[in-house]
Order: C-alpha cells, then structure tokens, then sequence
C-alpha cells in the first residue's frame, strides 16, 4: 500500500491522492478489501471527508471489470454504510473551483472536475481503461446548509424494526439520552461493519414535549404532538411516545442486534411503549395483496419532500414523521370480491395499475390521500411494512410516513377518517383500525453529532 505520509492538509489533496492510489491498486490487479479501504482513509480525521472520498472512488472499483466479485460485494457495503449520512461537498468544491480557477484540482497528478455538458456534477477518476467520468449522485444536504440528514431517503430493505419509547424523567436519564445520540452514528457503524451488504440504518425521532425536555429552544417550528381524529367509529388514536427508532436492514439479525445495542446503551433511561418487527412481504406487498408505496418519490425527489430547507434554517435538513399501527381484519377484507377490493385501494391487484378517473370512486385509498396545492401534487416518503402474528390471528400494516411538514400527512389522515367532503371516508377503514399514532421530528445528523451531555 502507497503511503499517504506526504499528503498536504488540504482535504482534497487527501482526496486526489486516494484517486492516484485506487489507480495504481486497479492497474496491478491488487485485491480491495475493507480494511485496506479503511486504512487508506484512516489518515483522514473527518469522517464527513472520508464520506466524500468513498462516494466517489467506490464508483471506480464498482464499475472495474478487474475487481474480483468478493471485493466488489465488500465495496458495495461499505458504499451503502458510508452514505448513511452523506457527504455535503459541493459548496466546497465550488470555493475551491475559484481558488484553482474554474476547476477542482489537487496537488499529485490529479484531473480536473468539471461540469459536463448536462450540468451534473462530475469527478475525474483512474480507471482500468483511463481517466473518465462519474456522477456526483449521492444524496446532499438542502442548498445552503452544511447539515447532513439522517438515513431518511435510502432505498427500500427487507426488515425494519419500529421501536417507540418513554424517556424518563430526571436530569441523570436526560444526560444519558443526550449522550446517547451523540454516539448513535458510531454504534450503526458498529453493527453493521460485520455484514457491509446489509444496508443497516437508524433514523432518531423525537416527540413534541421529549423534546422541550431534551433540548428546549429552538424547537422545530411544527412539531407538535399527533392530532387525535375521531370520526364515527373511525379513531386515529393518539398515544404516548417521546422517541422513535426507525431501524432498516436487509436482514432481520442486523435489525435486532442494532435494537440489542440500544437499549442496553440507554437502560434505564427510556421505557418502550411498542416494538413492531416488519418484513417486505414478496414482491412489496401488504397482507390485503396488494402493492404498496408504487408512487413513492426517488433520488432527488425523496430528498426534496423530506427534508427541511428555508422554511426553518435553524433546522435544516431535518424531517418529520408520522407512524401508525394498522391491525387488519383479514377474514372480512378477503371476502369481498376482487373488484370490490380494487375499489377501495384505487389500483388493480394483481398488476399494480392504478384505476382509470373514470371508474375510481372517490372514496378510494389512493385518492383520498393525493395531495395537491396549486395544481402540483405533493408528495410523501412512506416506507410501511407488514408484520404480524399467526397465532394469535394478528395481521397488520405499519404506516411511517416522512416530510418536510406534518400538514401533507396530517390532511391525508383528515380525508381517511373523515372524508373528503365529510363521510366520503377512506371504505379500508371499514377493515383496518389504528392502534397507535404518534408525530416525531428528526433532527439532522449534524445536529445529534453536535449534542453535548450535560
């Protein structure tokens, strides 16, 4: 391995010296693995710069023919646990564009960055067939902003457990806590450093009134405690929660392991409320059969509804989030005809297309929680699972929906539960109630990094 000793301080002469090393490592055919990763990185005492690094040169091995498939399997999970907070680098890159005149550069045989011709941010990097191009896609912070959002618009897993939690009162289990979110990057880290390809993730939510008692002002300019619906016999329940952990993998160990380390990090100082352990049900369907999340937004889409921007600078690249636990009738739904069920969701249930205006009634799932201000649509991130248990007969959906306000998911609700015009309600209700309901924020990772303990 080529020593990195006589790398300057400027972070991107770091940056050009690992291209020239990941060159040199591909054109004589070396084996990539974590810890040589690692290790070239380790001169590196920002992990936000390491981020940045790995965005890019992980491309390199990911698209080298001369990269054996083990080393290709370990550089796709270190690329999918490094962009857990992704690295915010383009408004630096373009202070540097006018120091070294229009183009990024460092100091060891390093190529220009440039805009190519469709305006996307590029990076020139080695490859076995020369120097080229790739796309600076990973997701980054709002514009303007030097915070870095949690795990919040990453790629659909396979399992998720959805811990809901009561901190204690006390100024020794306030210290804990605070301590504890601090610390909660690394301990993701940890886990899922033993199996790179399981896309481990944490999301860290607070509820309205933990978080005057944590972190007091400012406070989040919508955050409030979830608004109880009570329409008929329909109920979206309000019930306690001051702390969500949304825990994502594409294995359930990873899932569980992950929840293991964080109650035992946090003891005594929180109570769970609820535990619900999800699962991807074949091909991303509910128990009712059908698909759910086909509208969900992608890529920049996802960041864009998600996360706050100028309308609260003090908490940019947060989010919120809405969770609900459905239990399902399943022996009611299941004998009503297909085309009845087809009704009531708004699409077709084997082919996933969604119903002609023509014949879709009104009270239909999908168009009763569409969304639209000023003629655009506006959209949500929701990444729901079922879960249940057989034995006991109990089936059900869990709703966690994210976006930059709680008012789009809040209106939904409304029109579910009470109809839009009121009693044109949301017929699934007729098979699926609401157990639980609380309304988090989710603070930047930037902002949890920063927490000091008392």
């Amino acid at each position: 391995m080529r020593s990195l000793d006589f790398v300057e301080e400027s972070p991107y002469d770091v940056f050009w010296a690992l291209v020239v090393v990941v060159g040199e490592r591909l054109r004589h055919e070396f084996l990539v693995d974590r810890w040589n990763i690692c290790h070239v990185v380790a001169c590196c005492k920002d992990l936000r710069l390491v981020r940045g690094i790995l965005d890019v040169v992980l491309d390199v091995f990911e698209f080298s023919f001369q990269v054996t498939h083990g080393a290709r399997r370990a550089v796709r999970g270190i690329r999918t646990f490094f962009i857990i907070t992704p690295f915010h680098c383009h408004t630096r890159i373009n202070e540097r564009k006018k120091i070294v005149g229009g183009h990024v550069r460092g100091s060891i045989n390093s190529q220009p960055s440039k805009y190519d011709q469709t305006g996307e941010k590029t990076v020139r990097v080695f490859s076995p067939q020369g120097r080229g191009t790739l796309p600076m896609s990973k997701p980054i912070a709002p514009e303007g902003s030097h915070a870095l959002p949690q795990s919040v618009a990453i790629p659909l897993t396979r399992a998720a457990i959805f811990l809901v939690a009561t901190a204690k009162p006390g100024a020794g289990n306030r210290g804990t806590i605070r301590s504890f979110c601090a610390d909660l990057a690394a301990l993701v880290r940890s886990v899922g450093f033993r199996e790179l390809e399981g896309s481990l993730s944490c999301v860290l939510g607070f509820g309205s009134e933990a978080w005057d008692r944590l972190f007091g002002h400012p406070r989040p300019a919508e955050l409030h405690k979830f608004h109880e619906i009570r329409a008929g016999e329909r109920h979206a329940v309000s019930t306690p929660g001051d702390m969500l952990f949304h825990i994502r993998a594409q294995r359930m160990d990873l899932c569980f392991e992950l929840a293991t380390r964080i109650m035992a990090r946090l003891g005594s100082a929180i109570s769970p409320v609820d535990e619900v352990h999800g699962f991807r049900f074949f091909d991303s369907r509910d128990l009712i059969g059908f698909v759910d999340g086909t509208e969900n937004p992608k890529a920049q889409e996802a960041m864009d509804v998600t996360l706050i921007a100028d309308e609260d600078p003090a908490f940019t690249a947060g989010s919120y989030v809405i969770v609900q636990k459905y239990l399902h009738n399943l022996a009611d739904w299941n004998r009503l005809p297909t085309e009845k069920q087809e009704h009531i969701v708004g699409r077709t249930k084997l082919t996933d297309v969604e119903l002609d205006d023509s014949v879709k009634p009104t009270y239909a799932h999908n168009a009763l929680t569409k969304i639209v201000e000023d003629g655009k649509e506006i959209k949500i991130l929701r990444d729901n699972m079922p879960f249940g248990h057989a034995g006991q007969g109990e089936f059900g959906t869990y709703f966690i929906g994210y976006s930059r306000s709680p008012r789009t998911i809040e209106q939904m609700l409304q029109n579910m539960f009470v109809g839009r015009p009121a009693g044109n309600y949301d017929r699934l209700l007729d098979f699926s109630r609401a157990v639980t309901g609380n309304l988090f924020f989710v603070p930047s990772a930037t902002f949890l990094e920063k927490i000091q303990p008392d």
